[in-house]
């Protein structure tokens, strides 16, 4: 008999333990070996053993960096595409994760840069049984569901994610699960939406089974469980696939006192009735702030089942703040209103809607210029204010792109006689504007065009660059919807980011680095920046800029290539002045948005971006022909 030494046994044993220990993972799922291959691109995971329902996220490696793909909107054109063998076995998703939907064998792929990676995977039978796997539910309305067909579940879990995003949904919405023991899941709807909700069960040895329910909400119920009225008028309770059939008080708040309708009878400042009506009282004599009740609303669905909600109603003495001033045909307005609480509701109706018309958001926007009445609900309170509608027009210089020496005419129409035009620009050095709106570039550089109209500005930018490089991203811009196809980059229609900037300045006279093809973007970085055109090794602000810049972006990406350069684009100019008030700082903020012109698999070929962006420029470049 042979025999073993003690060393050699050691390692028998700890190898056995850590087969074991990695063996116990949440999903059960086994690891072969793996290795990097010549590619350098390979599965951490490339063979794995799973069961139906489960879902995983594969890790993918590449240079020995796991690759992350958190959505599909990339600027850049390396990202890795991923594809099941069969996808009723298994589904793949875009940032790598899989889902057991079936039984069997199959092979995940990723591809990247002209290499593959391959994961086997092996989905055995779920046992698992779920009494329902698809429930329909009112509002608030509660049912049990079951799992069974497996013994020895040690600990049950749950996951719920919201599966349609057609209306935005808050926390709310969502449905509440509760487990009670033995497989059984108590599912209460939330106020509406779609959800996914997975039952899991786990064994001792880490073994998760799970099956898939779909839950569909059926809104019913009071639209909001906070309602406001004010002080001294009646409001009511807006219901939704159902009606009232009686309110009950629970209490209510003074000061800081509450008051358990049960124990004190009827009290406090509203009253109701039973068609869901709410009156405060005249007055207050508290703060509106520390008043409210508590009422019970019972109701019936369309069906005929009966459930109820609890709400809280609020006085308080709302006020509005008149516009005082023309409105401006083109521009959507909200009522201002004083002492606001978060469950206010205001409703606008207008005398003429030819005139002010009211969109379906309830807010206000002029249509032609006219007069009309604007009358304003605030939780049953009525006000009114007659207001006056212009329809201005600015015309004849809207965001330049131009080169020294030019001239445009700002011309501003439908301004009425009692207010006043008036222009200003930031910077006289680029560009300088008459008393009469008449304008003439003078250097290259970026300035902005005030034009004032009353108490109103409204805020044009002027980029001014060298007249090839203005030419060249003017083309660019024309190509906007070209197809992105890297092989077939030179054909007419057809563009990949280098080759988008390379044919525009080709178009405009000047063809860089190559007579007749164009050079991949990292040899165009390298020419520009050996031969001085280099600007900046990192970002600019939109100010700085000139339209037609080369930037020059890095994935990060060990690519071999200079600066590890795989994109570019052309700067397009400053298109955009933003002003906004920063309540958190109480400060106003101002600034530029540029854009940007390039071609890639993100954008679906060729498209305009915003500037600055996220993932900021290695390098940016600048031709000016008058100085080469």
């Amino acid at each position: 008999m042979r025999k073993t030494n003690r060393k050699t046994a050691s390692i028998i044993v700890f190898l056995c333990l850590l087969l074991f220990v990695t063996g116990m993972t949440v999903f059960s799922f086994t690891f072969g070996t793996y290795k990097a291959s010549a590619s350098e691109l390979y599965f951490k995971q490339d063979n794995l053993t799973l069961y139906e329902g489960n879902t995983l996220r594969l890790n993918l490696i590449y240079n020995d960096e796991e690759f992350f793909q958190e959505n599909t909107e990339f600027t850049y054109d390396w990202y890795a595409y991923f594809e099941s063998g069969d996808s009723d076995i298994v589904k793949v998703y875009f940032d790598g994760t899989i889902e057991c939907t079936g039984t069997g064998k199959t092979v995940i792929k990723a591809y990247f840069g002209g290499m593959t990676a391959e994961c086997s995977v092996k989905v055995k039978a779920n046992k698992f049984k779920l009494s329902d796997e698809e429930l329909t539910l009112y509002s608030g309305q509660s049912q049990d569901v079951k799992l069974s067909g497996i013994k020895n579940i040690k600990e049950y879990e749950y996951d719920v994610r919201c599966i349609d995003y057609s209306v935005p949904y808050y926390s709310e919405d969502y449905p509440t699960v509760e487990i009670e023991g033995r497989g059984i899941f108590n599912i209460t709807a939330g106020r509406s939406g779609i959800y996914e909700i997975r039952l899991k069960g786990k064994k001792k040895d880490g073994t998760t089974y799970s099956r898939k329910l779909v839950l569909n909400t059926v809104r019913t119920g009071p639209e909001s469980r906070d309602l406001s009225v004010a002080v001294g008028c009646s409001n009511d309770l807006t219901m939704i696939n159902s009606k009232i059939t009686s309110v009950e008080l629970l209490g209510w708040n003074e000061g800081y006192s509450y008051y358990d309708a049960s124990v004190y009878g009827y009290g406090g400042h509203i009253s109701a009735d039973d068609n869901g009506i709410f009156t405060a009282d005249e007055y207050i004599g508290y703060d509106t702030y520390d008043t409210y009740s508590r009422y019970r609303i019972y109701y019936k669905t369309d069906d005929g089942t009966k459930l109820y909600s609890d709400i809280t109603v609020t006085p308080y003495s709302p006020q509005y703040v008149k516009f005082g001033d023309y409105l401006w045909v083109g521009q959507t307005y909200e009522p201002e209103i004083m002492d606001r609480r978060s469950s206010t509701k205001v409703v606008c109706t207008s005398s003429d809607t030819s005139v002010l018309d009211i969109n379906e958001n309830g807010s206000i926007v002029p249509v032609t210029s006219g007069k009309a009445t604007l009358t304003i609900n605030v939780d049953g309170k009525e006000f009114s204010e007659d207001v006056s509608v212009i329809d201005v027009h600015v015309s004849g210089g809207n965001n330049l792109l131009t080169w020294p020496g030019t001239k445009f005419s700002y011309k501003v129409t439908g301004v009425p006689d009692d207010l006043k035009v008036t222009y200003k620009s930031s910077d006289t050095s680029v560009a300088s504007i008459s008393k009469k709106g008449k304008l003439k570039t003078k250097k290259k550089g970026f300035t902005i065009i005030t034009v004032t109209v009353g108490d109103t500005e409204m805020h044009y930018t002027v980029n001014v660059g060298d007249e090839t490089a203005v030419k060249a991203v003017l083309w660019a811009g024309e190509q906007q919807g070209a197809k992105y196809d890297q092989s077939r980059r030179m054909e007419e229609g057809y563009f990949d980011c280098s080759s988008l900037a390379w044919r525009s300045y080709a178009f405009a006279g000047l063809k860089i680095k190559e007579t007749t093809y164009a050079p991949t973007s990292a040899d165009l970085a390298k020419y520009l920046d050996e031969n001085g055109y280099t600007i900046a090794k990192g970002d600019l602000s939109p100010e700085e800029l000139l339209p037609g810049d080369f930037l020059f972006f890095s994935s990060g990406r060990d690519n071999g290539r200079f600066m590890k350069i795989d994109h570019v684009a052309l700067y397009y100019g400053a298109v955009d002045y933003y002003e906004y008030y920063d309540y958190w700082n109480d400060e106003y903020v101002s600034g530029l948005q540029g854009q940007l012109i390039h071609a890639g698999t993100g954008g679906g070929g060729v498209y305009f971006s915003s500037y600055p962006q996220y993932g900021g420029a290695v390098l940016i470049a600048r031709i000016d022909t008058n100085n080469k």
